[in-house]
């Protein structure tokens, strides 16, 4: 989504959360990532404890990936977004 791209990722604890960014206009788009290629993303992490409560919190990052192969496609997928049914998880975490 151009917008609310943040739906798509998780994380795998309930201390810290994707931080989500408002906009008036989101739409699906379509990333192609060729093979053994990258897409960097930077994603904000909030939380409602106190940060040095969180001091060795071990977690990951999952995205939830959908597979499209045009727009027409992931436009009709879009309600796929919130059910996370093919996360990808990144290497395990830990805040210091």
């Amino acid at each position: 989504m151009s917008c609310s791209w943040q739906d798509s990722y998780t994380t795998d604890t309930k201390d810290l959360f994707i931080s989500v960014n408002e906009c008036d206009k989101n739409v699906p788009q379509l990333i192609k990532i060729p093979p053994h290629s990258r897409r960097d993303t930077v994603i904000k992490l909030t939380t409602k404890k106190n940060i040095r409560q969180l001091t060795g919190l071990r977690f990951r990052i999952g995205f939830n990936f959908i597979r499209a192969k045009n727009n027409n496609e992931m436009f009709s997928k879009v309600s796929q977004l919130p059910k996370m049914n093919n996360v990808i998880w990144s290497d395990t975490l830990e805040l210091k």
